[in-house]
């Protein structure tokens, strides 16, 4: 087994691609992952968020698999919905970019 490690550009990413409107960008896969970093930076561990704290370390190791949970179509549809609302209302979309969102969900 392996794990992936992915990254994103910003919470607004990161909740497109856990809906499916986008992907998140594919940076490795391994057994056993050693991160370190300069800079202190928010991030996400099995979906909960955590502050990586500067000159932090974190490894990661796979030991088996488990079992996952997942959200059903009609909620991810739901949440990406609401998150393409929340877009326009704060003017980071239009109302053009909404429709022709809004039309790629259904």
């Amino acid at each position: 087994g392996r794990l992936e490690v992915v990254g994103v550009h910003g919470i607004l990413h990161l909740g497109a691609s856990q809906v499916g409107l986008c992907k998140a960008q594919k940076l490795a896969q391994a057994s056993h992952i050693k991160l370190t970093n300069s800079v202190a930076l928010p991030v996400q561990v099995d979906g909960e968020p955590f502050w990586f704290a500067r000159d932090g370390e974190i490894e990661i190791r796979h030991r088996g698999q488990a079992l996952l949970l997942a959200h059903s179509i009609e909620s991810s549809h739901a949440v990406a919905t609401d998150m393409v609302e929340w877009a326009l209302q704060h003017n980071v979309i239009n109302v053009q970019q909404r429709n022709r969102m809004l039309k790629e969900i259904a």
